[in-house]
């Protein structure tokens, strides 16, 4: 039976993995004549360019290198998933105060009729505006380039597992044209992944991985950049190595950007609502003595 872990657990359990084969253990209990990736599959859940990556490992007698590579590859989006819940947590706090001081307001009735009005309209253009962003998100033949800073973000958080996939698969000894259809896969945003796989075309078709790509503008131009110079020089996985880093780098200064200035005007909005009641029941206060 299969387990469900997290990324941080799968990472520590593939780390020992290979730690065993290094010693010259079986690294499961399993026996009989079927290959160390098939009784794993029995045991772990990992995604299908893992499999392909192992799998290949194994062939090529290279397996531990490639369950270490898995592991640090799940070690760092951990890492990552750990600084987008830290980011976002002030945000978060802050959209919560905000509901707490609106429900607050309504509840004792002491709302005034223009600030009801203000935050029931905020309310509704944030939500239109969150549902046509996603809808156009998930469209595969959306030019999500022209979606400012949203755009960016999600092209970043769809190249990072791109590229992660793409280099692990290459590195366990993929051919590039074989690796490049699952490591398209593993992108998550719809738009990205569809030009993905529109590049794979050419690159079936005999173009260089740099050239598909750059065609259908699958990546973005420092990326092209570092796979074309990886390609001519034979250091494809070194520049795919760099292309993540580069990609992680972006992706945190993006999110970090918006989650303070969702953090700030949610904040204002508070502060805003608060004085706006006070004066208002003063206001209304001073006005019965008088």
């Amino acid at each position: 039976m299969t387990r469900l872990l997290s990324d941080a657990k799968t990472a520590e359990h593939l780390e020992d993995l290979a730690s065993r084969l290094d010693a010259g253990l079986r690294p499961t209990d399993g026996g009989g004549p079927e290959t160390l990736t098939a009784t794993l599959r029995r045991e772990l859940n990992l995604r299908e360019y893992e499999w392909s990556a192992l799998a290949a490992g194994e062939t090529a007698g290279a397996l531990p290198r490639v369950l270490r590579r898995l592991a640090a590859a799940r070690q760092e989006r951990a890492a990552l998933t750990r600084q987008l819940t830290g980011v976002l947590a002030y945000p978060m706090f802050v959209l919560c105060l905000c509901g707490m001081v609106a429900a607050l307001a309504i509840g004792m009735g002491k709302a005034p009729r223009g600030w009801f009005w203000l935050s029931g309209t905020l309310v509704l253009v944030i939500g239109v505006t969150a549902v046509w962003v996603t809808r156009r998100l998930r469209d595969p033949a959306c030019d999500g380039d022209r979606l400012p800073v949203i755009g960016r973000l999600s092209r970043c958080a769809a190249e990072i597992p791109y590229l992660v996939a793409l280099q692990v698969l290459y590195g366990a000894g993929v051919p590039v044209r074989a690796a490049h259809p699952q490591a398209a896969a593993a992108a998550r945003v719809p738009w990205v992944r569809a030009r993905l796989f529109v590049a794979n075309r050419a690159l079936e078709a005999g173009e260089p991985l740099a050239a598909a790509l750059e065609r259908q503008s699958a990546l973005t131009t420092e990326s092209l950049t570092l796979v074309r110079d990886g390609e001519i020089t034979g250091q494809l996985e070194d520049a795919l190595s760099r292309a993540i880093g580069r990609r992680r780098e972006e992706y945190s200064r993006l999110l970090r950007r918006g989650a303070s200035l969702v953090g700030a005007l949610g904040y204002a909005y508070a502060a805003g609502s608060v004085l706006w009641l006070a004066l208002s029941f003063y206001g209304a206060y001073f006005a019965r003595l008088r």
